[in-house]
């Protein structure tokens, strides 16, 4: 038996109900119109609008559809008011059968939003096979504004939609069959997401979109497509939409040739964003297009007004011919991801590479015209032992002033108003063994005219070599030097490097005075290192930065007038006199140097958090360095000490001794022809 409530107990319940009392009256003094207001922001903003954005990363929970639920329950009045709009119950919960069934109801006949997942294992399937046809029905389809249909896997370990129920999910083919049988007048997004594409003839079959989806009639609303992991051909009814957003991700042989892709983006002159990414087969790189020949008509060109992001995934040499016939303002965002193949001839990898440099001059000829330049660069040059070059562009404009000092160092350009980045290229060669002759970065640099202007540029490398035992790879002494690779960038104002490119820099300066007219970076103001090891680390390989021949650029730069100002961030030592080289070689200006104050604690004998730790201070290890130590104090041994000569390169950039590659030729590429048969 329970106890009776004691008198104490009773006063609570009573207070508690004359707070709820008084929150309902306060709660109904809101205006209706403020409340809907209110509850208008959030479905646009927490629901709507995150919808098929969670579901296509796979966070369908994440949508806080419950957030309506509870909103009716805080009072009589907003309940009232939240059961008004049939709208903000139209993006369907279903992962959750009774709340699906619930929005279904208060949504009366609004236009829905849902997704059918039928098999992929990494989200909670939704429904029961039953109801996933209920929403594929002659009654629900009519409705349909959203739609998101996945099946990522074939796997037969489903989980179960809640606890007692039998797992059951729709065949693919068919949800392909339901989807063929009824129109869709409502429709205006559409995500599809299928399995990992079968480049067999029975799997096409079997996993394309027909040509008969919605009774082969275009659904007149749709404006959004994406496909991933789905044969599509340029026939499908489904491109011939009004379309704003065109994703085919993960796709191969939508397009046979080069006019059919044409013939499609000539029906989309309202496309914004188009996303076309080829998929990786086992046995190599696939292509958006099935022959790589270039259009019957060579005057064939297209222009699409209207278009403010553009992303391709594919082979080097068709991405540079679908860009020479597909044209689009300069201020659209391009994303390039090339897979070259040299096929080990010097001669052609390097034809490719001017062949896009070529079409970037001429997109952004009338930029160059205007004197305007990509002012922010992020750069990868090189990465692994294979050529790689991965490249980040912001802020086309004809000046750009930077910040220097303090404020320099604190500047994010990624968070400084300055907006998206305008141009990624990614670009890879997969079959090479290596031609370092013909360098990647080198030949952007030199020849893509829009990066000519740079003034604030970072240069990163893989640096987590700085936290392994593990030796970096070994790469070829003939790389080219920075001094080669950023010969055209003459603007420069500020330089933020990270270890291995501090390394690559320090030692192309070395094979450049001051009073070089080639000079690297000659207008440099702003130095920033951040990350890098000063002095060796015990039980790593990897060599540190040399703070003698450090300090003798950096007096160097200091004494021609232009160095201004020095940044040294997360840097690891085991020796502080460091410090008074580097202050000596930088003067006494207020804001020459800037330090973090790690060699201070260091020098008290603790330890850095960024996954490095550096060796402390003590009487022992300064006498170690006294004798036959790894301690690199000495400058560069120009003789052909292995630090000079091969571990400068690890950071992909930098090079040999001061020695031009020689110019490739025909007959360079015989011969490599003849020495590998």
């Amino acid at each position: 038996m329970s106890a009776s409530p004691t008198s104490d107990n009773l006063a609570i319940i009573s207070h508690e109900t004359d707070l709820s009392s008084h929150s309902d009256r306060q709660n109904e003094r809101l205006p209706p119109e403020i409340l809907t207001v209110i509850f208008n922001h959030v479905f646009r903003l927490h629901i709507a609008y995150k919808f098929l954005r969670k579901a296509y990363d796979g966070k369908y929970r994440e949508i806080p559809w419950s957030t309506l639920v509870a909103i009716t329950g805080v009072c009589r009045f907003w309940r009232e008011v939240a059961l008004s709009k049939a709208e903000w119950w139209s993006c369907l919960p279903t992962h959750n059968i009774s709340a699906t069934e619930l929005f279904i109801k208060r949504s009366q006949s609004y236009p829905l939003a849902f997704v059918v997942n039928t098999g992929f294992a990494d989200r909670p399937l939704p429904l029961t096979r039953g109801r996933q046809q209920m929403l594929l029905s002659k009654e629900m389809m009519p409705r349909v504004k959203r739609l998101y249909w996945t099946f990522n896997t074939r796997d037969d370990k489903l989980q179960a939609p809640e606890q007692d129920l039998t797992p059951s999910v729709l065949p693919a083919a068919r949800v392909h069959k339901l989807l063929g049988a009824f129109p869709a007048p409502q429709l205006e997004e559409l995500c599809l997401d299928g399995p990992a594409i079968d480049l067999t003839e029975e799997a096409r079959e079997e996993d394309g979109i027909s040509a008969k989806i919605f009774t082969g009639v275009t659904p007149p609303k749709l404006h959004t497509l994406r496909i991933r992991h789905l044969y599509i051909h340029c026939s499908n009814p489904l491109l011939r939409a009004n379309l704003r957003v065109l994703h085919l991700i993960d796709i191969c042989d939508t397009f046979w040739l080069m006019d059919h892709l044409l013939e499609t983006l000539a029906e989309l002159p309202n496309l914004r964003e188009l996303y076309m990414h080829c998929i990786q087969s086992a046995d190599g790189w696939s292509s958006i297009l099935s022959s790589p020949h270039s259009p019957s008509d060579h005057d064939k060109h297209l222009f699409l007004p209207n278009l403010r992001m553009l992303s391709l995934r594919d082979i080097l040499s068709h991405i540079t011919m679908i860009l020479a016939f597909v044209h689009f303002p300069s201020t659209c965002c391009v994303h390039l991801d090339a897979k070259g193949f040299s096929n080990g001839s010097k001669t052609f990898k390097r034809v490719q590479l001017l062949g896009l440099a070529h079409i970037l001059n001429a997109h952004y000829g009338e930029n160059e015209d205007k004197g305007q330049f990509f002012r922010v660069v992020h750069c990868l040059p090189r990465a692994g032992e294979k050529d790689t070059m991965t490249l980040m562009g912001r802020h086309l404009c004809k000046d750009f002033t930077v910040p220097i000092g303090k404020d320099a160092i604190l500047f994010d350009s990624r968070r400084g108003g300055l907006g998206g980045y305008l141009l990624r290229i990614e670009i890879s060669w997969e079959d090479e063994l290596d031609l370092p002759t013909v360098s990647t970065a080198r030949i952007f640099f030199n020849e893509v005219h829009v990066l000519h202007g740079i003034r604030m540029l970072s240069l990163i490398a893989d640096d987590t070599w700085l936290n392994a035992t593990e030796p970096p790879p070994r790469l070829p002494a003939s790389l080219p030097s920075y001094s080669l690779i950023f010969a055209a960038q003459r603007e420069v104002r500020y330089l933020s490097l990270t270890h291995f490119t501090a390394r690559a820099f320090l030692h192309s300066c070395r094979l450049r005075r001051s009073d070089d007219p080639t000079q690297l970076f000659p207008q440099l103001e702003t130095l920033l290192i951040s990350h890098a090891a000063l002095t060796p680390l015990k039980g790593l390989a990897v060599k540190p930065l040399d703070p003698v021949s450090f300090a003798v650029m950096l007096a160097d730069r200091v004494e021609d007038g232009n160095l201004k100002h020095l940044a040294v961030v997360g840097c690891t030592m085991s020796n502080p006199d460091i410090i008074a080289l580097i202050k000596n070689a930088m003067g006494e200006g207020e804001d020459a140097l800037s330090w973090d104050g790690r060699s201070l604690a260091l020098k008290a004998g603790m330890t850095m958090g960024d996954g490095i730790v550096p060796v402390a201070v003590t009487e022992d290890s300064e006498d170690e360095d006294e004798g036959d130590s790894d301690n690199s104090w000495d400058e560069f041994d120009d003789e052909g000490e292995e630090d000079g000569e091969n571990d400068l390169h690890l950071l992909g950039a930098g090079g040999g001794e001061d020695e031009e590659d020689e110019p490739d030729s025909d007959v360079d590429d015989e011969n490599e022809e003849e020495n590998s048969d």
